[in-house]
């Protein structure tokens, strides 16, 4: 006979496997909650160990760049993004957060709001940014209203920071601008882009079960670390001054681009880099042509502006004296089976051919030179190589290769054709024979300094690009003397020099003009050129480095013709804001007289250089027979 279980032994089973069940439930509690906890039996402690910890990042700031006087170039302006957390707002609650939002930033509407919040719920799309404020009491009323724990939770504030320009497109290629990603892509912004991002920090924040933040378990915290302060060289009054210069040249001669560097031939500080077209640092586009700097990431020929190095190279070898005479003939100088032509004929000293810019004389000395010599002064001089100005993209332009080159490449590298150099290394060179023969190195940074403090991490101090003089000292006083004469008249003569407009009354100038054929489609235009024009300020006492180029300007291409007034009026500039000395003239030596057609004999052009040809760059083919 089957026995039975009464209702009473399942009740006793049954309450015997809830205690047991219970009692582990317990000691679970107390081994993840209680143990060494002196809150015993506090239901917060209990929910506060039941946490989730997330990481919090802490954002820093960028450092600024200055100029020179500590104008600021950057500025970081700080404004707070208010957005709403979509998931962690609680539904009955939203009305009140939607009528808050809409009161703070009127120009969000009440039922649009309300609609987008409940689609970000449903689809659990957390993040929305309602609308930003610089209102430091506004932001932190939002954030103790959106705290956990309170009715708003959802309600956030984040820290923003926004780069902004104070010089607008001035000096913009050298400062250069960030991206969206606040990443740097040109200038100074990217070359130093690690060290001005610095690093963010971060937080450890732990949340208890019903979401609420327990701030005495905050651990792990990294505080954010600024990025570095850059001091740059340039000066921003002078900045703009030659900025608004070459955009005026650039407008008027319609030109398809401009550049101008003022340099200090003793310190190798770059005073001011204007670039035209510029581009707007906020809203920078998509045209890369405009992102560049044509002043050192720009190579094209010379011209006639290489003249005073292959001389001056000439000179300080003893090959030829301020005394020699080279007679250049008449007509065209026939070499190789090409010709140069120029408006020189006849005897002349090396004077003559600066300041007439002869380019059968300086071709005539430069086969005196040979080879080896030529090339030793153009390397020397620095072209072909990276000055190692603190730019990103700085080209080291191309002299081919000086083992292969002939006597028909030594008489056209001698007068700036047939080699591509960027305008920072012709103002380093021009600097070297302003300066004693002493080439400094180029550099636009001055000092980097740490944030908050200012304490300087690194200075930059002059530089002399070699231990020897590139030119000798006596080499250089007679260029200066030479430069001089190409900007004045001849009180014998009355002859002047093909940089005429180039003078500055008041004051003592030197330098040398160029105009360039350009290479288009692998063939030298006939009506597209480089003009150009090296200047030296003053003569007498060198210290200023100017150097202007316009890009295919339309009428008048001379580069004595429309680079020269351009030096002169930043000249002007120049010696006014640093108190230069006077030094006068007779008046006739400002007497411009009328625009030369072709002031300078261009020579013919080589009809099938290739410049994709590196190796091969300074091929020159053979005569058509």
């Amino acid at each position: 006979m089957a026995r039975s279980i009464s209702d009473y032994s399942i009740s006793v089973v049954t309450l015997c496997l809830v205690g047991a069940f219970l009692a582990l439930a317990g000691r679970l509690v107390f081994v993840q909650c209680f143990r060494n906890d002196p809150t015993l039996g506090n239901l917060d402690t209990l929910l506060s160990n039941s946490r989730n910890t997330r990481l919090v990042h802490l954002d820093q700031r960028r450092g600024n760049i200055y100029d020179r006087e500590k104008v600021p170039l950057t500025t970081e302006h700080r404004y707070y993004e208010v957005f709403v957390d979509a998931k962690a707002l609680q539904p009955e609650y939203q009305r009140d957060a939607v009528t808050n939002i809409v009161s703070w930033f009127p120009e969000q509407d009440t039922a649009t709001l309300d609609s987008r919040l409940t689609f970000n719920r449903e689809n659990n799309r957390r993040y929305y940014v309602v609308g930003t404020t610089t209102d430091d009491v506004l932001a932190e009323y939002v954030r103790s209203l959106g705290r956990p724990g309170k009715p708003l939770r959802g309600l956030a504030v984040k820290e923003r920071y926004e780069r902004e320009y104070p010089m607008g497109s001035a000096a913009s290629h050298v400062v250069g601008f960030i991206n969206k990603e606040n990443v740097g892509v040109t200038g100074i912004e990217m070359k130093y882009n690690s060290m001005l991002t610095g690093a963010p920090g971060h937080v450890r924040v732990s949340v208890n079960a019903l979401g609420r933040e327990i701030r005495h378990l905050r651990d792990g915290y990294l505080a954010p670390r600024n990025g570095v302060d850059i001091e740059l060289t340039i000066d921003s009054y002078l900045q703009n001054e030659v900025d608004s210069l070459i955009d005026e040249a650039w407008r008027t001669t319609q030109s398809t681009a401009a550049w101008a560097l003022v340099y200090d031939c003793r310190t190798g500080e770059v005073l001011a880099m204007a670039d035209r077209p510029t581009v707007d640092p906020v809203n920078y586009g998509t045209d890369l042509e405009s992102w560049k700097n044509r002043c050192v990431a720009f190579r094209y020929e010379p011209g006639s502006v290489m003249k005073p190095v292959t001389i001056c190279g000439a000179l300080t070898a003893g090959v030829i004296s301020t005394n020699t005479v080279i007679d250049t003939g008449h007509g065209p100088f026939h070499f190789g089976g090409y010709a140069l032509r120029d408006h020189f004929d006849g005897p002349g000293h090396p004077r003559d051919f600066i300041r007439k810019s002869s380019n059968k004389g300086t071709a005539m000395i430069a086969l005196k030179m040979g080879r080896e010599l030529l090339a030793d002064t153009v390397q020397r001089a620095g072209f072909g190589s990276r000055t190692g100005i603190e730019l990103p993209a700085e080209d080291r332009g191309n002299i081919g290769r000086p083992d292969k080159w002939t006597e028909l490449n030594l008489t056209r590298i001698s007068i700036g054709q047939s080699i591509d150099v960027t305008a920072i290394q012709l103002a380093a060179a021009y600097g070297a024979i302003a300066n004693g023969g002493i080439r400094m190195r180029p550099h636009i940074v001055r000092r980097i300094l740490a944030p908050e403090t200012g304490k300087v991490l690194r200075d930059f101090h002059p530089e002399a690009s070699s231990l020897e003089p590139i030119f000798s000292p006596k080499a250089t006083r007679d260029m200066l003397e030479m430069l001089e004469s190409v900007t004045t008249v001849d009180p014998g003569t009355r002859a002047h020099g093909t940089g005429r407009r180039a003078a500055v009354p008041g004051y003592r100038v030197g330098g040398k003009t160029g105009t360039a054929q350009m290479l288009i489609d692998h063939h030298y235009s006939s009506s597209a050129y480089h003009a150009s024009f090296c200047g030296i300020l003053p003569i007498d006492d060198p210290r200023y480095i100017i150097v202007v180029t316009l890009q295919h300007p339309i009428g008048l291409h001379g580069g004595g013709d429309v680079a020269a007034p351009v030096f002169a009026k930043i000249a002007t500039q120049v010696a006014r804001y640093y108190g230069l000395p006077t030094a006068l003239y007779q008046e006739d030596v400002f007497d411009l007289g009328t625009p030369d057609p072709d002031p300078e004999g261009l020579l013919d052009p080589f009809t099938d250089r290739n410049p994709e040809d590196e190796p091969n760059f300074l091929d020159i083919p053979e005569p058509d027979p």
